[in-house]
């Protein structure tokens, strides 16, 4: 079987789709919901971004474990990364009132599952230069930033 590559942009694709629709949200709050009639395709596809992370996070992750069995340290992180993905899901689903987290009616939420995310990268960020997948010089700088 052919080893699995991590891709960094899927993983962080739901911390994207956060952002994105937060300063939607935050514009079409302050407008006084004016402002959805312009930016309704970035509002849905922040949408989509939230979704396809959630699933591409899960199956990715799923996928790595998969491909290396016999690396213990792949299986412990991504078991780590598997148990965070689960805990953010929840936090989004404990969240949820007809919107994905926003900053205005569930700050606390928002942070913490932005936090869980973040190092679910982190930790992916760390097996990229673990397993020498990346270029080393960018997955140094970007486990550092």
């Amino acid at each position: 079987m052919k080893p699995y590559k991590i891709d960094i942009t899927r993983l962080s694709l739901i911390l994207i789709g956060y952002l994105i629709f937060n300063c939607v949200y935050s514009i079409t709050y302050d407008s006084g919901g004016f402002a959805f009639i312009i930016l309704w395709p970035a509002f849905f596809a922040s949408y989509a971004g939230i979704v396809l992370g959630n699933i591409f996070i899960f199956r990715d992750i799923s996928k790595l474990k998969a491909s290396f069995e016999d690396n213990e340290l792949i299986q412990k992180t991504c078991t780590i990364q598997l148990v965070l993905a689960t805990i953010g899901f929840f936090m989004q689903i404990l969240g949820f009132k007809g919107a994905p987290l926003n900053y205005i009616d569930n700050n606390p939420v928002l942070v913490c599952a932005s936090i869980v995310y973040s190092i679910i990268l982190i930790i992916a960020i760390y097996q990229t230069i673990k397993l020498g997948q990346g270029k080393n010089i960018l997955a140094i700088l970007g486990f550092i930033f």
